[in-house]
Formats: C-alpha cells, structure tokens, sequence
C-alpha cells in the first residue's frame, strides 16, 4: 500500500507551537521562549515522596540551580582547555614551519651556501 492510500499527509509542517489549556493560549514547545516561559510559570513543581534534598535546608529550584551552575564551570574550564589547546597547536605549528624551513635550506649538496644569492636574484627584474 502506498501512503497515499492510507491517507497519511507527508507534506504536512509540524508546528513549534502546542496549546496550553490552562492558560488558553499557544507556548512554543522549544527554544528561548519556551524556557523563559517555563521558567516564568514554574512557581510549583510536583515532587516524588521519596525526594531527599541533596544538601541541607535544599529544594528542588535550589538542586536545579546548583546543578546548572555546576555544568556551567564544567563548560567553561573545557572551554579554556580548548583554547589553551589551540594556543598550543599553533605555536607548534610555528616550531615545524621553521624546522622546515631550516631543513629545506640544509638539504642542498652545498648546505645552504647559496641559498642566500637566489633569494636576491629572484626578487630582482628579468
């Protein structure tokens, strides 16, 4: 059977947007909107009975707060990492160009005695 036959719609959009009935109105399912939104109305939140904070005199904003900030230093020193990485790469990358550049000027039968001359004449005119 073909989807045509079934009557399955495959041109349809799907909509970013789902219908709250509680406040009667259309809330993005995803995005900045939809956290800020979340954020905004998430004045109650359900919790199981067997919930243990995980420090004393915590909630479950404080824990959802705490943890984010705990992904956002992980963020940030893998972040750090990264560039410090990167500073690296180059600077090595630096290193080789002029070992090259040396090795390229030693390996002639006459060790780079002439090097010198041809890089004058070059520049000149024809």
């Amino acid at each position: 059977m073909c989807i045509r036959d079934r009557g399955i719609d495959i041109h349809k959009k799907k909509t970013g947007k789902v219908f709250d009935e509680d406040r009667q109105e259309w809330k993005d399912k995803w995005g900045k909107r939809a956290k800020e939104d979340k954020e905004k109305y998430d004045w109650l939140r359900e919790v199981k009975p067997g919930y243990v904070a995980k420090e004393d005199g915590g909630d479950p904003f404080l824990d959802d707060r705490r943890e984010k900030k705990v992904r956002m230093d992980k963020e940030k020193a893998n972040m750090e990492r990264n560039q410090r990485r990167a500073g690296m790469m180059d600077q090595a990358s630096k290193e080789v160009a002029h070992l090259n550049a040396s090795v390229r000027k030693l390996s002639t039968a006459s060790n780079g005695k002439f090097e010198v001359n041809k890089i004058k004449r070059s520049k000149g005119k024809k």
